[in-house]
């Protein structure tokens, strides 16, 4: 501490006055910038409060339809039917004999699944694979062999619970599977699978862009608990650069194929889902960014003048007490004929100070004459 005191009353009056300006001026530029982006903070946290809360929204209205196609799931691998026959040992599913049993038990499921699926427009189509072996309603999707056994091995690994998966079909269906277990006999063993495709497409158009009735078009990512893609009606250009899909719920700014967007995420699913949506705003985005600019450059800008002030002023105040110190050894010297080039003309306390001294010098000039010239008489 006495170091410092030491080097501050050792210091250059200049070099005092810029250091306090200085610091001043910095505290009080760094407050404003700080003021500034804690606005702009804030601004962000409002806006993710609003598009959470949409996102909320979305989630509850897109997973209402999947609660309604998992329950009929649900009574579908459970139906009397269903299971009646299953457990028929006398009918072979390869051969689909014999023919007029066979027939009769097909047409009790295909009508009892045919019932529960025209209550949602929103199942594509919904098939019981048994044994490779097709038992279902709706529009045929075409599935593989090597797309089955992928969907029934998810279906078995999950023992019993749905599971959701891509379709990989380019209309963005979903395939909402489910392995069929012996419930009749509860034994469990596993009769087959239950596939329904859904179409997401359609569910996320009438419940977000339709039902919200927004004045702008959002967009919707959704992924499986295995992060799987399920659906997103993002540009494929911005699909490439939407890479990090954070585990947690949270927000960010992004710029996805030239577009500004923000985005919020969430992730508290019924189904282990995780959902994202990303709300375009490109002139909101172009003023926050031009105003983030505007404020650094401005605050640039203010503390490089008003350190050029400063230092001009304090160059000025350092001037006259220059000016003074050279009069003051002038005087010491007794050159008072020099001393007198050295006039001030400001009207401050400084130009007071040097006018006194002049004053002051002149007086004392006189009085050194008056005496010599007495002491001449004498």
């Amino acid at each position: 501490m006495n170091r410092v005191r030491r080097w501050w009353g050792n210091l250059r009056l200049k070099s005092k006055f810029m250091l306090i300006f200085c610091s001043l001026l910095l505290t009080s530029s760094i407050t404003v910038v700080s003021l500034a982006f804690l606005a702009f903070y804030q601004y962000d946290r409002e806006l993710y409060q609003n598009t959470s809360q949409l996102l909320n929204t979305c989630i509850d209205t897109l997973e209402s339809d999947l609660t309604t196609i998992d329950q009929i799931g649900v009574w579908s691998v459970s139906n009397d039917a269903v299971q009646d026959m299953l457990n028929d040992s006398r009918l072979d599913f390869s051969s689909r004999e014999p023919v007029f049993l066979f027939g009769r038990k097909y047409r009790e499921v295909h009508e009892a699944l045919s019932y529960q699926y025209n209550r949602t427009s929103y199942v594509i189509s919904a098939a019981i694979y048994v044994d490779g072996e097709r038992l279902g309603v709706g529009q045929y999707s075409g599935e593989t062999g090597e797309e089955l056994q992928q969907i029934s091995e998810a279906a078995r690994k999950a023992e019993g619970r749905a599971v959701w998966l891509p379709s990989g079909k380019e209309d963005s269906s979903l395939i909402y599977a489910r392995e069929i277990r012996d419930l009749q006999t509860m034994t469990f063993r596993s009769f087959g699978v239950l596939i329904v495709r859904v179409d997401l497409r359609e569910i996320v158009a009438d419940r977000i862009t339709v039902g919200m009735n927004l004045n702008y078009h959002p967009q919707v990512t959704i992924l499986n608990e295995n992060g799987e893609l399920l659906f997103t009606d993002l540009p494929e250009e911005a699909r490439l650069e939407e890479k990090d899909f954070p585990p947690e719920n949270s927000y960010r700014q992004a710029k996805l194929g030239g577009r500004d967007y923000f985005v919020s995420y969430a992730t508290h699913s019924n189904y282990g889902l995780r959902y994202a949506l990303y709300v375009p705003f490109d002139s909101i985005a172009f003023t926050l960014r031009t105003m983030n600019t505007l404020v650094l450059l401005v605050s640039v800008l203010i503390v490089a003048v008003c350190m050029i002030l400063c230092s001009r002023i304090v160059e000025q105040i350092v001037q006259q007490l220059h000016m003074l110190m050279t009069k003051i050894q002038l005087f010491q010297n007794g050159d008072f004929q020099e001393l007198s080039h050295w006039a001030s003309d400001r009207r401050d306390e400084l130009g007071d100070l040097n006018r006194s001294f002049d004053e002051m010098s002149v007086k004392f000039q006189r009085l050194v004459e008056d005496n010599y010239v007495k002491q001449l008489s004498i």
